[in-house]
């Protein structure tokens, strides 16, 4: 979560303005980069980087996914987050 707060400040100079839920609080059209999203059960966080809401896809980083330490850019699809 430390990573995704970061990456966010240092994209926006301030706190992440919304964390979303999965599937909870979670609303493709209120996403904006530098809000964060807590996945799997609230265990890991990304930091969105990019949005295209016309091929509602979601740029994000994030780091130590599963077993991989690093740190991870990529795009997802609006429907994996």
């Amino acid at each position: 979560m430390g990573f995704a707060h970061k990456i966010a400040y240092e994209i926006t100079g301030k706190s992440p303005r919304n964390t979303f839920t999965k599937r909870t609080t979670l609303d493709f059209e209120d996403l904006r980069v530098g809000d964060v999203i807590r996945m799997r059960g609230g265990r890991h966080s990304v930091c969105v980087v990019g949005v295209d809401y016309e091929t509602e896809q979601v740029a994000i980083a994030h780091a130590n996914w599963g077993n991989m330490c690093g740190i991870i850019w990529t795009v997802w699809d609006a429907d994996y987050i």
